[in-house]
């Protein structure tokens, strides 16, 4: 199903990823690549598998903007990052 842009949670998430762009690039670039995913029903918190960001609508709620921000850098930092003939070649 797909995500409603619109959806606040989901506009939180965008904005914030759009603000690492330009404060942290190296984070915010691994970050856009991570599809949302509202995993509501299973995740209690937020997780990634290296192509997903999980989320739980409850828990990011809870956050603030700069803890949002945190927890995408840090959920981006556990993807698998590409190498530089990967980036070349795609």
């Amino acid at each position: 199903m797909p995500l409603d842009r619109n959806d606040a949670i989901v506009r939180e998430i965008i904005t914030a990823r759009v603000k690492l762009l330009f404060e942290k690039p190296f984070y915010g670039q691994l970050a856009a690549r991570l599809i949302i995913e509202d995993a509501s029903s299973w995740c209690e918190t937020a997780a990634t598998d290296g192509r997903h960001f999980y989320f739980n609508r409850n828990f990011i709620k809870g956050l603030t903007k700069a803890q949002l921000c945190d927890l995408i850098c840090d959920l981006a930092d556990q993807s698998p990052k590409p190498l530089p003939a990967q980036i070349c070649r795609s």
